[in-house]
């Protein structure tokens, strides 16, 4: 346990684990979470801006749940952030599908390269002779 400093009020709090954010701000957040996933349950095709004028959740709090992927997102929805590696709109998370698609193909192909060069450094075994050590 540690002494940190909220995200969202500057507040000191002992930190446990999680989002670095007090007890007040986390329930504060998880209360805009409930209010948008409502208001997106009786208007799917809001933007953050109509969410924000109908409900006063800040338009960066929104994009904070887009981006966790808390939100379900309808395909009418105008609501996304930026992919975080190509930059193209994502309503699914910081990454949008396409680019989560070509890691997983990049990280799997890496781990195979890896277990192929694992296989050509393994030493010889010499049949009937032993080590002393």
């Amino acid at each position: 346990m540690e002494l940190k400093s909220c995200k969202r009020c500057k507040a000191l709090f002992q930190y446990y684990s999680g989002k670095v954010m007090c007890t007040n701000c986390k329930q504060a957040d998880d209360d805009y979470f409930l209010i948008v996933k409502e208001f997106l349950r009786d208007n799917p095709s809001a933007s953050a801006e109509m969410i924000n004028s109908e409900t006063d959740v800040p338009v960066k709090i929104i994009k904070e749940f887009i981006k966790e992927g808390r939100l379900e997102i309808s395909d009418k929805s105008p609501l996304a952030v930026d992919c975080e590696r190509c930059g193209k709109k994502s309503t699914t998370g910081r990454i949008c599908p396409a680019c989560k698609s070509e890691i997983a193909m990049e990280l799997n192909s890496t781990n195979k390269n890896l277990k192929s060069s694992q296989k050509q450094l393994k030493p010889a075994e010499h049949k009937g002779m032993r080590s002393k050590h």
